[in-house]
């Protein structure tokens, strides 16, 4: 798994009150219950004086109700995630209760973990003993590690397409990447995959796979159908020709394997041996 999708990526997808709907009805029992609803997304500075300016908290609430989602996203297993989360609920219900006609209403809070590390989720959810003492507190986990990978890059959900990549091999990571992008960009707005790739995937492609893909974003209309093999032979040769390198046969071909392009589609573009092609490659993976 990569596992390199920076912290601040969640927190700029989970400030999207669409994606954040489409991951809960898919993966958690509550999103039955959230299918007609709309959401709003609150002032997180108010969930506790002592971690107001903590990153990946997140909360939402139902419209025209008093409950409330908070979302918190962890890239490694926090023992202390059950003591954490009790104390934002008690800090939300505190400062959003509602007091008329001398009756209190207390909110109501949903805490959802994300956790996107290696290893599953083994932190206790809920309090030992919760029936003998009272103790009524838990949350809920959203576990990448149980998650289909398949099935997230599927989805029209950027967040899960996100979450998809994450569970990739390194090697896959450029072609997948490029297609959510080509999938964000039919959606008509491509400015936030544009954004995440600029500054998040700089750990997980290279410079040149980075600058191929927003090129791809901002390609005009006419040029849509072309596929990503061609997309990858027209950027080695505008960047062979800004460099002044011959356009050798080897060349295109060492380019087009560190793009992970197919041995077959390389070898019908340049015409060399497969044999050829696996051993360019073998001495590529080993420099």
């Amino acid at each position: 798994m990569v596992q390199n999708v920076h912290d601040k990526t969640y927190r700029l997808l989970l400030s999207n009150k669409g994606e954040v709907l489409a991951i809960l009805q898919k993966i958690i029992p509550i999103g039955e219950k959230l299918s007609n609803v709309e959401i709003e997304k609150c002032n997180t500075k108010f969930v506790t004086e002592n971690y107001e300016y903590r990153e990946a908290d997140i909360v939402y609430r139902i419209k025209n109700t008093n409950v409330y989602i908070l979302i918190e996203h962890q890239s490694t297993v926090n023992n202390k995630m059950l003591c954490r989360t009790k104390e934002y609920c008690e800090r939300i219900i505190t400062d959003t209760k509602d007091n008329k006609d001398g009756k209190t209403k207390l909110s109501i809070v949903i805490p959802i973990v994300l956790y996107t590390g290696k290893g599953k989720w083994n932190a206790l959810k809920e309090y030992e003993g919760a029936k003998v003492v009272g103790l009524r507190h838990s949350y809920y986990v959203i576990d990448i590690n149980e998650l289909n990978a398949e099935e997230l890059l599927k989805s029209t959900s950027l967040l899960e397409n996100i979450l998809g990549v994450e569970k990739l091999k390194d090697k896959e990571i450029y072609k997948t990447v490029l297609k959510i992008a080509q999938k964000q960009k039919k959606k008509g707005d491509k400015e936030i995959i544009e954004k995440l790739i600029r500054n998040e995937f700089a750990e997980i492609l290279t410079e040149e796979q980075i600058k191929q893909i927003i090129e791809d974003i901002n390609e005009k209309e006419g040029d849509e159908t072309m596929t990503i093999g061609e997309r990858a032979i027209r950027g080695v040769k505008q960047t062979a020709k800004k460099e002044g390198r011959a356009e050798g046969i080897n060349y295109v071909a060492q380019e087009m394997l560190k793009k992970c392009i197919p041995i077959k589609t390389i070898e019908e573009v340049t015409k060399l041996k497969e044999e050829e092609l696996e051993k360019m490659k073998a001495e590529l993976a080993s420099t």
